[in-house]
């Protein structure tokens, strides 16, 4: 790869990101500005790697060139046979979200769970002692349920179009919270599922998290209008899209205009990116310059019509 080439020729250090397709991701400008800000003149180089093609890095992420990767849809539970070790977090999700090179080898963590809650905290939020409903069972509900789990959430509902995968992500959390939560899983996002029976499932919800590509559709949100409105009448209810583009996803808007507290998928990818930048460079984050970088980065993506939608397919585990 010619980046990491050029990088080896003039010692710098290249970070990757591993997606199919990742080309389009807004972490580029978002870690580099950090780069930029601590003194660093690394690069931070995203791949497209196309599903069940991983081995083909594995002598690349152990380039002296290579500081670290960030991984996403649709290799972060496979990216698991790429490492040497794994932190306890991505250890409890089965799942990461991000490579650290250390002396030992490759050491593979999972920042999405972490990122999610620290976003909610951001918002006056908590998980503990509450009821969570998440939609979606591959890498990034992985990283989610764990991370909510060990929060202290009271109950977990899991809905996903294969219910084999929601009942094995229910296991995940169960074993991350030590047995303590309650856990259910259900399939979701068949065209003849009733609305009553998911308003029914969902009741006494504070929390909900959309972990699915769903909402990369405008027009599309895993929730009818009138089961969003009977979740919780006193909108103390949070509403959480780990999607990004849009930065405003119809799941958003539903919550918006019902007075419900809202956490953008661009919020979720800032502090999930706070501590890989830590792990990777050892130095405190720029938290302020890369915030402000991701969001020139969102604006302008909007401004052009937003992303240019791949014509591959999205492959995330559902």
């Amino acid at each position: 790869m010619r980046e990491v080439e050029e990088a080896g020729a003039t010692k710098a250090k290249v970070v990757l990101l591993l997606g199919w397709p990742a080309r389009s991701s807004l972490s580029p400008p978002m870690h580099e500005a950090g780069f930029r800000a601590v003194g660093l003149d690394w690069r931070y180089v995203p791949l497209d790697i196309p599903p069940g093609s991983l081995d083909a890095v594995q002598t690349l992420l152990r380039s002296p060139s290579v500081a670290g990767a960030n991984v996403t849809i649709p290799h972060k539970e496979n990216a698991i046979a790429l490492v040497d070790a794994l932190t306890p977090r991505a250890r409890a999700a089965g799942a990461l979200n991000t490579i650290i090179k250390t002396g030992g080898g490759l050491l593979g963590d999972n920042t999405d769970g972490v990122g999610l809650v620290r976003a909610l905290a951001a918002k006056g939020q908590t998980p503990e002692g509450r009821k969570v409903v998440l939609f979606g069972a591959g890498g990034a509900a992985r990283g989610a349920a764990a991370a909510l789990a060990q929060a202290g959430a009271k109950e977990l509902l899991i809905l996903n179009r294969s219910r084999d995968r929601a009942v094995r992500l229910a296991d995940v959390a169960l074993a991350a919270s030590g047995g303590r939560i309650r856990t259910e899983a259900r399939p979701w996002f068949q065209e003849d599922d009733d609305p009553c029976i998911l308003a029914d499932a969902m009741n006494g919800a504070s929390i909900v998290v959309n972990a699915t590509p769903v909402t990369r559709d405008p027009a599309s949100s895993p929730i009818p209008d009138e089961v969003l409105e009977m979740l919780c009448p006193s909108r103390d209810c949070a509403v959480c899209d780990m999607v990004y583009r849009p930065a405003a996803t119809r799941l958003l808007l539903q919550g918006q205009a019902l007075g419900l507290r809202v956490v953008s998928g661009l919020e979720i990818l800032f502090h999930q990116a706070i501590p890989a930048f830590e792990a990777w460079t050892g130095r405190g984050a720029p938290s302020e310059a890369m915030e402000l970088a991701l969001r020139a980065a969102a604006a302008a993506t909007d401004q052009l019509g937003g992303e240019r939608l791949e014509r591959a397919p999205v492959h995330d585990g559902r």
